[in-house]
């Protein structure tokens, strides 16, 4: 460098020979000094400048992103000193450029046809899928013959509905077991419980002990869903009064109860499980009053929980017949089993019924309500958990369920918001019998997951099976399915089990019921609040495209890009880098040019720009500066325009 300084009088050709040894040093200093030599050159060279094509070339060979940028300032400075010919040889030499940079130098020298890309390194080829095979929907199988040895079994939701069935249609005198401390517990939690107290009932009528004194003070209002379940009306205004009484208590406001029923309070057990006890209690309170019906309403046609419709009016119709009242708790079950879709032959049939029942199911065929679901993230410190670990806070989900009430406690109780907090044994019970529950409304079942889905210390073992059980089930998916398969996929560690997540992705692909966008918003998020790390998410994903969800793996990308990106007052870090350049090789495997889904759900939100990107990508390329993060960001938007185009 020193030598080129003191020589006068070199040709152009000497000038480029020493600008393109500069240019292949490693040292960043040298490299610089021959960029400005360069321009110097350029400048003190008469005539055209085709002598320092190749230097140029060199420079655009340079690894450093630096280097080339600033070299492609130089070639649009000088562009008019070169002749047609030098000037094709830097255009033909831009081809190794990055896109935004070939583009800048294509406004002097026109279009840069970019070099052919070898085969990716990675060297992916994507597997196939794997088939989903959903549960057969069988036909729901008779009533039970031997309801003794059973009543202690009956965690299964089959088993469960075939031993109701059996004691309604039958109640007469039956073995029972010895009640051991059956009558000494205040609630009554478990199933079995129920059960036996059925049994015992019809077995010995009337003998049943007092209920113990309460230990502690509990709500008035929980006795009040137990008093409308056994027959008491209660209006719509006193209904939603009564609820938002049982939200407000969660919060602290606890009221006097009168001891005159042993269901547990919605305290302290899941809406499914105390959905599950409040039919075991009204069938105990009719057994008493001498009011049982005949058969139940809610029984299953099918074992995936299902109702037929026409057998549904049917049975409303031999209640009319004879006289029967329904039970509400029974009643709501049974319509919240019926499909979505009934054919009209059916809903003309139910509407000739005239009994409350019947008209409540004729409105209910006619008019299915659909409720409202969303998941909100809370913010506050009294949303959070503490983790004695990190000394941090973490953050806590509030599932939001909402629908007009209907006055019926079965589906009110199972349509309304879900208690965010998940602790306690009680809370988890009967989880695989859930699903059962709302057949047809999977994301709500969803819902009331998610208070487990944090605490991987507390939560099921198989918890990721009642996820899958959710596949095979009817109704629209959305944020909570969507949230409780990226937080799954996302686990590491002690308590994580990645390879459960990723069946659920691929499960819920091939079941063509994956919220891909929505799952890759709730990554997105988890990532912002330290739920989950980037580099697991990569690795789950990665490992789902390599299995045939490639195409899926993209759209989750897109998803998580809209809201994990920083904003403009935000600072980047290495996991933002780390995801555009991972969506860059999910787009380049599912050939994502053809169709790149919009990133947010929302309707009334920005769609995706023409030409194949996202706004809040299009947004991040264009800022100023040449950081890692952007030339990635710029990288993914060119190759997205690029694929595009092509396609």
């Amino acid at each position: 460098m020193r030598q080129v300084r003191r020589a006068g009088g070199l040709s152009g050709a000497e000038l480029g020979e020493a600008v393109s040894a500069l240019l292949f040093r490693p040292e960043t200093k040298l490299v610089r000094a021959g960029l400005t030599l360069l321009d110097q050159s350029a400048r003190d060279t008469p005539g055209d400048l085709d002598a320092l094509a190749p230097a140029l070339a060199s420079a655009f060979l340079c690894e450093s992103y630096e280097v080339r940028e600033r070299t492609v300032r130089l070639a649009v400075k000088h562009a008019s000193r070169f002749t047609p010919a030098g000037a094709e040889a830097v255009r033909a030499a831009a081809g190794v450029l990055p896109p935004e940079l070939a583009a800048t130098l294509a406004q002097a020298y026109g279009e840069v046809a970019p070099e052919e890309e070898p085969e990716p390194a990675d060297g992916f080829v994507p597997g196939e899928l794997p088939p989903f095979e959903p549960p057969a929907r069988e036909p729901f199988p008779p009533p039970l013959d031997d309801l003794t040895t059973t009543c202690k079994r009956v965690g299964e939701g089959v088993t469960f509905e075939r031993w109701l069935d059996a004691f309604v249609r039958d109640p007469s005198k039956r073995p029972c077991p010895e009640p051991g401390h059956l009558y000494g517990r205040r609630h009554w939690y478990e199933l079995s419980d129920w059960l036996q107290a059925l049994l015992r009932e019809a077995a010995d009528p009337g003998r049943e002990p007092p209920i113990p004194e309460p230990e502690e003070e509990e709500s008035r209002f929980g006795s009040q869903v137990i008093l409308m379940s056994a027959g008491e009306e209660v209006g719509q205004a006193e209904l939603q009064e009564m609820f938002a009484a049982l939200r407000s208590k969660r919060r602290g406001g606890v009221v006097e109860q009168p001891p005159r029923d042993r269901l547990p309070d919605l305290r302290h057990i899941s809406a499914p499980h105390h959905v599950m006890l409040l039919r075991c209690a009204e069938i105990h309170a009719a057994l008493k009053a001498g009011t049982l019906p005949p058969y139940l309403l809610a029984t299953p046609t099918l074992t995936s929980g299902h109702l037929d419709p026409a057998e549904l009016v049917a049975r409303v119709e031999g209640y009319e017949r004879a006289g029967v009242q329904a039970l509400p708790a029974d009643l709501g079950q049974a319509l919240l089993r019926l499909p979505r879709e009934v054919d009209a032959e059916v809903i003309e049939r139910a509407a000739k019924l005239t009994s409350e029942a019947g008209t409540r199911l004729a409105r209910w065929l006619a008019d299915r309500p659909r409720p409202e679901l969303r998941v909100d993230w809370s913010h506050a410190g009294g949303h959070y958990t503490h983790d004695r670990e990190k000394g941090t806070h973490s953050p806590r989900l509030h599932p939001r369920i909402r629908i007009e009430p209907t006055g019926l406690a079965s589906i009110d109780l199972l349509l309304s918001d879900p208690d965010p907090y998940g602790y306690g044994d009680e809370r988890g019970k009967y989880m695989q019998s859930w699903s059962m529950t709302l057949p047809c409304d999977r994301e709500a079942v969803a819902m009331h997951l998610l208070p487990h889905l944090l605490n991987t210390w507390e939560r099921p073992g198989y918890f990721d099976r009642y996820v899958a059980g959710l596949l095979s089930q009817d109704g629209p998916v959305g944020e909570a399915m969507a949230l409780l398969i990226a937080v799954q996929l996302a686990e590491r560690g002690t308590y994580g089990w990645p390879e459960r997540g990723q069946a659920l992705l691929l499960g819920a692909a091939a079941a063509g019921c994956l919220p891909a966008v929505e799952c890759g918003r709730q990554l997105g998020l988890c990532l912002r609040r330290d739920v989950a790390k980037m580099s697991a998410v990569r690795v789950a994903l990665e490992a789902c495209a390599e299995q045939g969800a490639h195409r899926e793996v993209w759209e989750v990308m897109t998803g998580l890009l809209s809201v994990y990106l920083p904003g403009p007052d935000e600072r980047p870090h290495a996991g933002h880098t780390q995801a555009l350049t991972f969506a860059s090789d999910a787009a380049r495997w599912a050939g994502a040019g053809d169709a790149t889904p919009d990133p947010t759900p929302d309707p009334t939100a920005s769609r995706a720009g023409a030409g194949g990107t996202v706004p809040v990508l299009a947004e991040v390329a264009a800022r100023k500066g040449s950081s890692a993060f952007l030339r990635a960001a710029r990288t993914l938007r060119h190759q997205l325009l690029a694929q595009v185009k092509e396609g």
